[in-house]
């Protein structure tokens, strides 16, 4: 079944979604560890200047260099150990030339001379490394990436020949390859942090989170007085819903750096918040507030922790308090009362909202909620009233007069509802949503070519916005126009391919117009994958195979449909269908009947009538 409903733009939500696992490391690596942090296209910053100063002269190899930007002067044959052959003389020579070449910024000209340097004398562990993190910057990734192995397979055991290779990999996305390396360069060098920083990042770029999540373990071990990896390993926990381990590593990392106590503690809440441990949720918040008893965000979480447990007398001791505290601040009776709104107590939100809009010192948003609760609860007359309070000079405006015509339902409420989003979008383009209900409100009306024009015009500001392009589809349906309303619904599939409702919406189409019902069906059951259990979309689902003259399965899942959503006027007729076409009369007449005073649409009820009375004139009932 097809289902939507235009936004209302007073809805209210309080949710706030998690920042993905990518952004939760690299946000950690980035706030935590600072200038550390390696820009991932700098060869300059790959190679760890620890590793450099400590580095001995070993038999066959030089001494690491200085960073070429970092020079004042070249280094003389003495300190680089070039120079005691013509071979190496002349290698000497091409690589003082590449290095002075790089600090005029030339660095073609360098890589020219690096190269010649390297044929005089590629055993050179200073001239290769030059040459691996010149390549770097030239991004000539695929010749980085040989010439560092090469630097590695000729200098095992030089922790920054690892980890040049190691960057090398990671810019190769070679990831667990350059995990490798970068723990063979730890093991080199046990306490080198510019590795343990490339590591991190390495474990933000993975696109594999078992790669990231060994990286990670392995990090936790070496450095166990770090927080940073503890604090990432429980973002990768969270994200696999692994909820316990989430918070005993949000926990550790905690104890290992008190500074991380606070976003610690934010991560377990948003943990026990996603995986529903209420329980858990209210020990946390009565701890924040044992230790702050004004910390007002502690206090409001642990209200709506109280609403989630469905704990009314508890929650609103706390709200009582929290306003009492404020002094009776509209700004905290609002939150309050999108608290209430938003757990499922329109009453306590209204009696909030409706008190705040009858103060002298109230103003339109405090109008515009009242109403918005108000109208939701049914009591539409007293909403409409609130909302023509609004002046024309309000940001509130266009949206109560919109919302103030889809109740009158009266031309002239149109018309000034039409003017207030033509104003709004005059002074700078109003919201998509606020377009989409004012289309509802001449669709409402039939006037479909109104409906049209706006969304049209609403597309001309916001170009291929996918909701606006989805709910012209709608109208186009609606309008009877089917091959526009497939065409803009497709294309609204296009922009958001993971919508669950373009999905299904798409799907019912072909499915009531009985085509494309293979692709109906693969439609429909995407959607469903993406919100399993959805009612509307499962009667989709089980209308498609009725579509298809599989009626033993369609009864099936139409069954479970009018479980999920057992008030549904259409659902209950599209199972009444099934009946009757799997040859159970009495069951259909019986479906039927219960569906016939819960249809709203008039020319639907009578095509409902027209079939109850059919079936009982058939004699095949009793």
């Amino acid at each position: 079944m097809r289902l939507f409903h235009p936004p209302k733009n007073g809805r209210l939500n309080l949710r706030a979604s998690s920042l993905p696992l990518f952004f939760a490391i690299a946000a950690a690596v980035s706030i935590f560890v600072g200038c550390q942090t390696l820009p991932a296209n700098s060869a300059q910053a790959a190679t760890p200047v620890a590793a450099r100063d400590k580095q001995p002269v070993k038999s066959g190899q030089d001494a690491a260099p200085v960073k070429a930007r970092d020079k004042k002067s070249p280094k003389t044959p003495e300190t680089t150990g070039l120079g005691q052959s013509r071979g190496n003389r002349i290698s000497y020579h091409a690589f003082l030339s590449g290095l002075l070449a790089e600090i005029a910024g030339d660095n073609d000209r360098a890589f020219f001379y690096l190269e010649r340097a390297h044929e005089a004398d590629p055993d050179s562990f200073t001239i290769s490394m030059e040459l691996v993190r010149l390549s770097m910057e030239r991004n000539e990734d695929g010749k980085t990436l040989a010439r560092a192995i090469d630097l590695a397979a000729k200098h095992p055991e030089n922790a920054e020949a690892h980890f040049l290779l190691g960057v090398a990999r990671a810019r190769n996305k070679e990831f667990e390859a350059a995990a490798r390396s970068y723990k063979k360069s730890l093991e080199i060098e046990p306490g080198e942090k510019a590795v343990y920083v490339a590591l991190m990042m390495l474990a933000s770029q993975s696109e594999k989170m078992e790669i990231a999540e060994d990286i990670l373990k392995s990090l936790a071990v070496r450095f166990p007085a770090e927080p940073l990896p503890r604090y990432s390993l429980g973002a990768i926990y969270a994200e696999k819903k692994e909820w316990d381990k989430a918070v005993a590593e949000y926990g550790r990392a905690a104890e290992a750096d008190p500074e991380m106590a606070e976003p610690a503690r934010r991560e377990i809440i948003r943990v026990h918040q996603a995986s529903g441990q209420t329980a858990k949720l209210i020990e946390v918040y009565k701890a924040m507030l044992a230790e702050d008893p004004a910390d007002i965000e502690a206090s409001a979480g642990l209200a709506e922790a109280y609403l989630a447990e469905k704990d009314l007398p508890k929650a609103k001791t706390v709200i009582d308090g929290i306003i009492k505290d404020s002094g009776g601040e509209a700004a905290i009776i609002r939150s309050a009362g999108r608290l209430y709104y938003g757990a499922g107590y329109p009453d306590e939100a209204m009696k909030l909202f409706t008190a705040l809009a009858e103060r002298p010192d109230s103003g339109p948003e405090d109008w515009t909620l009242a109403a918005t609760v108000l109208e939701d609860m049914g009591k539409k007359e007293e909403a409409y009233k609130i909302y023509v309070r609004v002046p024309p000079d309000s940001r509130f405006y266009a949206t109560a007069r919109v919302n103030a015509a889809s109740i009158s339902k009266t031309a002239e409420d149109r018309e000034k509802a039409y003017e207030a989003v033509k104003t709004a979008s005059g002074k700078g383009g109003a919201e998509t949503n606020l377009y989409i209900s004012l289309a509802a409100v001449f669709e409402d009306a039939k006037n479909f070519a109104r409906a049209e024009a706006i969304l049209k015009k609403a597309l001309t500001e916001h170009e291929n916005e996918p909701h606006l392009m989805f709910r012209l589809g709608v109208l186009y349906d609606r309008w009877g126009k089917k091959d526009e309303a497939i065409k803009t619904l497709k294309q609204a599939v296009a922009l958001m391919p993971d919508s669950p409702e373009a999905l299904n919406y798409l799907g019912y189409t072909y499915a009531d117009l009985g085509v494309n019902l293979a692709d109906a069906k693969a439609l429909i059951e995407k959607a469903l994958e993406k919100k399993p259990g959805d009612g509307f979309i499962t009667d989709s689902l089980g209308w498609v195979y009725f579509k298809m003259g599989d009626f033993n399965k369609a009864l099936e899942i139409l069954k479970k449909a009018v479980e999920i959503v057992p008030d549904e006027a259409t659902i209950l007729e599209h199972l009444g269908d099934a009946y009757l076409a799997s040859g159970n009369a009495a069951k259909a007449l019986e479906t039927y009947e219960k569906a016939l005073p819960k249809q709203e649409d008039q020319e639907v009820k009578k095509g409902l009538l027209k079939k109850i009375e059919e079936l009982k004139k058939s004699g095949k009932t009793p």
